[in-house]
Formats: C-alpha cells, sequence, structure tokens
C-alpha cells in the first residue's frame, strides 16, 4: 500500500509528497555525487587527517541541535530539504574517519569498494529484506549463490554444504554455536540447556563467543579456556586433555571453538591438529574465522587455515577483508542436514507451511532476524 491509496493527493501533507517525490531525489543525488566523489578524491590523495576527532558528548550535542532545527514544510519546494540535505552530507563527511585515507591502517575494517556501496545504497532505497523469498527474490539468490562459493573455498562440496549472511561476526558466531548446541543437545530448544553442559573455546577468543554461551543459557562460567602454545594459538594436546577430562566427568561439550585468527593477537590455531582431537571426541568444531577466512583466497596465505575443510561450522566477516561495505558475515555450515537445526519454530502467518519448497529459500527459518536486510 501507498500513500496514495487511501489519500487523495491534497490530503497528503506537502512536505511528505515532496520527500517522496522523484524529482527530489534526483537533486539529492546530485548532491550526493558531488560531495562523496569530492571528498574520495581528497582523501584518497592523503589530504586532512584520518580521525575527524570530537569528544562524545559535543558530538551528542551537534546531532541533537541538528534534529531540533528540523526544516519547515516547503509547500511543495524541495530547495530547502536539498539544502538540509547537503549540510547533513557535509557533516557527515566531515565527522568520520577516512578510511580511504593512505595513513589508514585498518583499525576494525576496511576502506570498502566505493561501487560495492552503491548496490547497499539500491537495497537501501528500494528496501529489500529477506525474511521471506518473495520481499527480496533476488537478494536471497545472490546469497544463497555467494554462499556456495565461499563454501568452495573452504573445501566443501557446494552441493551439500549450507549456510547464511548476517549482519557481523558476533551475531554470525552467536548463530552457529546455536546450530551447535542444537545438535549437541536435541530437545534443548524446548526444554532447556542442562547444567553439565560446557563451551570449549580458544583462550583468546572474541569477546562474543562468551556472550553467546551467556544468551544460549550456558552461561559465561561454563565456557572452558584451553591452554595456549607459545604463539598464542590453541594447543592440541591440552585440548585434548580438556575433552578427556570432560567425558571422565560426564560433561556434555556443545562445541569446540577455535581461531583463525584471533582478535586480540592475529594467532591462527592449527585447525588440522584441533579436528583430528575434535574426531576423536565426537566433538562438534566451530572456526571463528571472522578476521582470517579471506586467506582462503590468497594461494601464498591459505596454508594458515590448513585443516578448515574439516570444521562443521565457520563464521567469515566479507566486511573485514573482502573490502564490501559493513555489515556482511557468512555463516557457513559443513552438511546441510544442519540448516534447520537453529531454530525450531512455526510461523504459518509468515512461512507458508503449503508451500514447503519455499524453505529453502524463506531464509528467515535460519536467521535471528526477521527483517533482514540484504547484506
Amino acid at each position: 500500500m501507498t500513500i496514495r491509496d487511501n489519500a487523495s493527493d491534497s490530503a497528503i501533507p506537502a512536505l511528505i509528497r515532496t520527500l517522496y517525490a522523484p524529482e527530489t531525489f534526483r537533486g539529492a543525488t546530485e548532491i550526493w555525487r558531488a560531495r562523496l566523489t569530492d571528498h574520495l578524491q581528497r582523501v584518497s590523495s592523503g589530504e586532512g587527517r584520518v580521525l575527524n576527532w570530537s569528544e562524545p558528548t559535543e558530538a551528542v550535542r551537534s546531532a541533537e541541535g541538528f534534529l531540533d532545527s528540523a526544516p519547515a514544510d516547503s509547500d511543495g519546494n524541495p530547495g530547502p530539504i536539498l539544502n538540509r540535505f547537503a549540510e547533513l552530507v557535509d557533516q557527515i563527511l566531515r565527522s568520520g574517519q577516512n578510511l580511504h585515507h593512505p595513513h589508514y591502517i585498518g583499525h576494525q575494517v576496511p576502506a570498502s569498494v566505493p561501487l560495492a556501496g552503491l548496490f547497499d545504497a539500491i537495497g537501501a532505497i528500494t528496501n529489500q529484506v529477506m525474511a521471506v523469498y518473495e520481499m527480496g527474490p533476488w537478494s536471497t539468490a545472490v546469497e544463497l549463490a555467494l554462499l556456495r562459493k565461499l563454501a568452495q573455498k573452504i573445501g566443501w562440496d557446494a552441493t551439500s554444504a549450507t549456510g547464511l549472511l548476517t549482519h557481523g561476526g558476533s551475531l554470525a558466531n552467536l548463530t552457529a554455536l546455536l546450530t551447535a548446541r542444537n545438535v549437541a543437545l536435541p530437545g534443548c530448544w524446548e526444554q532447556g540447556v542442562p547444567r553439565d553442559a560446557v563451551l570449549v573455546v580458544n583462550s583468546d577468543a572474541h569477546y562474543c563467543v562468551s556472550r553467546s554461551a551467556g544468551i544460549l543459557g550456558l552461561g559465561t562460567q561454563q565456557v572452558i579456556r584451553v591452554a595456549l602454545d607459545q604463539h598464542r594459538r590453541m594447543d592440541p594436546d591440552q585440548l585434548d586433555f580438556q575433552l578427556a577430562r570432560l567425558r571422565r566427568e560426564q560433561r556434555t561439550v556443545l562445541a569446540v571453538s577455535a581461531c583463525a585468527c584471533a582478535t586480540p593477537t592475529g594467532a591462527f590455531d592449527r585447525l588440522d591438529q584441533i579436528a583430528a582431537v575434535c574426531r576423536r571426541h565426537d566433538v562438534w568444531l566451530h572456526v571463528d574465522a571472522a578476521h582470517g577466512g579471506s586467506a582462503l583466497m590468497s594461494r601464498r596465505h591459505r596454508e594458515l587455515l590448513r585443516g578448515i575443510d574439516q570444521a562443521d561450522s565457520v563464521v567469515w566477516d566479507a566486511h573485514k577483508m573482502l573490502f564490501v561495505p559493513a555489515l556482511c558475515a557468512a555463516v557457513l555450515y559443513r552438511s546441510e542436514k544442519h540448516r534447520f537445526e537453529t531454530f525450531r519454530q512455526s510461523a504459518p502467518y509468515l512461512f507458508d507451511p503449503a508451500a514447503p519448497g519455499l524453505a529453502e529459500y524463506d531464509l528467515g527459518l535460519r536467521t535471528v532476524e526477521c527483517t533482514k536486510r540484504a547484506a
């Protein structure tokens, strides 16, 4: 339904009509193109600073002042709106980090390929979402095709591997570990997590892993941290020791979470040796490769990830080293049989049980998000 469905033009406030008018959009895109192109030219040539720092309280006051000075109704004239738009674009470009500056060293995310941002804008303007296939058919198709390519890079059979894209490595790790929990503890979705369950992790694991333990009902005190070797990698012998001890104590291990690479240090765990230990103890192996997964794209450096093809689940952030805008993180499963283990719910008002073939494409069945923006 559009605004025009229930009201005549005369009943629609002039400001609303102007905001939705294609002519207003054309004027705004011309401003946007000129300002952003000039910004990229200046920053890429090394002008200015990488970080335009301001104190947080000052920044909040500035933002409040901007919101309090909204333009008056333009009576159909787009001029005041476009002037306001130009002011806001200038303010944004003045106030942020300049990732495309040659002195930027990659604090958290890379300088994204500018063209990728244009596709991101198309998705935002057309408001493509992906809980159900009909809302974002092309985005869904691209996501599933991309996941197959990433699975192949890991070394998996793309016809049997599966996964999803989500918004950030923290949500991706939570999703993968939720799947591992439901596989290791059948019925826990309905009945809860038993008190004897634990999660075994690299001692330098990203904080989102222990956070996931809290969210999953496991509890952060049930996270077992494995000792590291002299290179700050998970020690496979210590992992073997810990898993043997936990088995003797009749504890249930949800998963072993390894790092490739660890966020604090950049260390890559010896995944082939860790995978062998996990197979021996029949434990799910999860690899947080949010930062390091992109080494699979390198003939020179992919050896760092030797053994990742033996993992049950992998997290790989495209917005870290694949130069796409944040946020875009892949959750990948070696076996497609796990694709619906994450959530066990019925919502026929969204996911039509009369069309079971669409279950493969209604990605809301696999993600935390219902309204999932195209990544």
